[in-house]
């Protein structure tokens, strides 16, 4: 019997808990690497009124989302590529933002209900994602069989940082006990 792992990063990582949470049953586990559950970076009070306010009216009107490219890895090849790949294009929807709120707040409501194996893992030193929403939310994960490694001094890009071969391997080692 083949047996399926998802992994999700980031928002991925977000949207594979979630998919646990709700779907678990046709998953053997799941893996998260600093999934999105409550951002780090400030977003200004203008731009939260704007995004709630146009969501409903005009929810494809966009906004750049102000992300600093340099607090996604130590690695500058790593920031290079990702500030000149022309799929990156920094801006995100009124509608995107309303979204994201929902579903962070109904993933954080539906954490005991994760009951599948789980592995978290977290960048410490995240300028992005908020790595103490990501222990919160860790507290509530029903699973009893579940694992969060945080990596001290990691950026965002956690399988992008110099010394992920730790991370690869951590990953490595709970897939291969579990398979």
């Amino acid at each position: 019997m083949t047996k399926t792992f998802m992994m999700g990063h980031s928002l991925g990582g977000l949207v594979v808990i979630k998919y646990g949470e709700r779907r678990g049953t046709e998953l053997a586990g799941l893996v998260a690497t600093s999934p999105l559950l409550r951002l780090r970076m400030k977003v200004p009070g203008w731009k939260k009124f704007i995004g709630r306010t146009l969501s409903s009216i005009a929810p494809t009107f966009t906004m750049t989302t102000g992300l600093d490219a340099n607090l996604l890895s130590h690695d500058g090849e790593v920031v290079r590529q990702y500030v000149n790949d022309p799929l990156v294009h920094g801006v995100a929807t009124a509608r995107f933002y309303t979204e994201f709120l929902r579903a962070e707040d109904e993933t954080f409501k539906e954490a005991g209900q994760l009951t599948l194996p789980c592995l978290i893992t977290q960048a410490g030193a995240d300028g992005i994602v908020d790595p103490s929403g990501t222990m919160d939310f860790f507290k509530k994960v029903g699973s009893a069989d579940k694992t969060l490694k945080v990596y001290d001094g990691f950026y965002h890009e956690i399988l992008n940082e110099p010394g992920k071969e730790s991370v690869l391997a951590e990953i490595d080692t709970w897939l291969s006990a579990r398979t």
